[in-house]
């Protein structure tokens, strides 16, 4: 893979990743605890970062399975990439929560622990950051892919993701009941945006086939069936500019601020939520400006997350990886 395209979604991922914050400090901490200044509905839109860290997940996790000799060099690589930034998250979270007088934050030890699991929703255990739900649908698609992968299957992928969304958009289109559980397991709610990820990884490595060009399509008509008309052709321009991406069409991504907000967009994606909310109530009971209590949560969730980086992300990475080989 051309690295001049590894750049660009690390600049897409640190797009994604602002959006996501800058959505939660200001429509979603408006719905949770409310501003005290008006917040535009435009800000909600913020949300939909999570559906690029889904197309990119689809894209790069097909793209690390396809390279990789057996399952235990898969795990390691995931395990080291996300568990000891996600341990270090959590723990901070949780002693900033604890210490705070934000009673909507409080959890108690047992939670924590669960947490470290990284699977602890399916044991119906809150989150420790609310941000965390999206790592319940990520674990799901990587057991999905290590099955897949198992049973010799990557190359035909097709073949199980076109009836996979199909399914995902008729339980939308019927509001079928279904448990909870199995909602995410399946993850048929998102299950198109990985779907589309993969499918752009093949358009990219030109080993595409009809059958993938009908994925792709049925990725676009599930938007539709399940989001409203605006929503659904705001999310077929993600598609568009990730198509753009891999035909280097776009290289305003490439740009060192957005690669950097990539390096980091993990650890700022697990530090930011809980945390900032903490910041931005202590801003409120002491009379601080809510511009300047939400500027100083977006400067303490950067400066953590650049320090996760620094000196638990890339390190624990190396160490796992290396002894792991040896």
């Amino acid at each position: 893979m051309n690295t001049s395209r590894l750049k660009e979604l690390d600049g897409l991922r640190g797009i994604a990743a602002m959006a996501v914050v800058i959505y939660h400090y200001l429509y979603h901490y408006n719905r949770l605890f409310g501003h005290d200044f008006y917040v535009s509905e435009l800000f909600s839109y913020g949300f939909y970062g999570v559906q690029l860290f889904f197309i990119i997940s689809g894209f790069v996790i097909f793209w690390s399975i396809g390279r990789v000799s057996n399952v235990r060099e898969f795990v390691v690589s995931r395990f080291s990439r996300l568990y000891p930034t996600f341990w270090c998250a959590v723990i901070i979270t949780f002693i900033v929560t604890s210490l705070s007088n934000v009673e909507f934050l409080q959890l108690n030890f047992t939670t924590f622990l669960a947490n470290l699991t990284m699977i602890h929703e399916y044991f119906r255990f809150q989150h420790v950051d609310g941000a965390y739900w999206t790592l319940t649908l990520e674990m799901a698609f990587y057991v999905w892919m290590v099955a897949i992968f198992k049973l010799n299957y990557l190359s035909k992928i097709e073949n199980i993701f076109i009836p996979w969304v199909i399914i995902a958009a008729l339980i939308a289109l019927f509001d079928l009941p279904i448990h909870n559980a199995l909602k995410k397991l399946f993850i048929i709610d998102y299950i198109e945006f990985f779907a589309a990820g993969i499918v752009f990884f093949k358009i990219m490595q030109s080993s595409y086939t009809k059958k993938t060009v009908a994925l792709l399509v049925l990725c676009v008509i599930s938007l539709y069936i399940k989001n409203s008309i605006q929503t659904a052709i705001g999310l077929s321009g993600f598609f568009l500019m990730f198509f753009a991406i891999i035909k280097g069409r776009l290289p305003i991504f490439r740009i060192n601020f957005l690669t950097y907000l990539g390096a980091i967009s993990y650890s700022l994606y697990l530090v930011h939520q809980s945390i900032g909310y903490v910041i931005i109530n202590y801003g409120y009971q002491h009379g601080i400006p809510p511009q300047l209590s939400i500027s100083a949560a977006l400067i303490v969730s950067l400066l953590l997350a650049h320090n996760i980086m620094i000196y638990v992300e890339k390190p624990a990475l190396k160490y796992i990886r290396q002894n792991w080989k040896s």
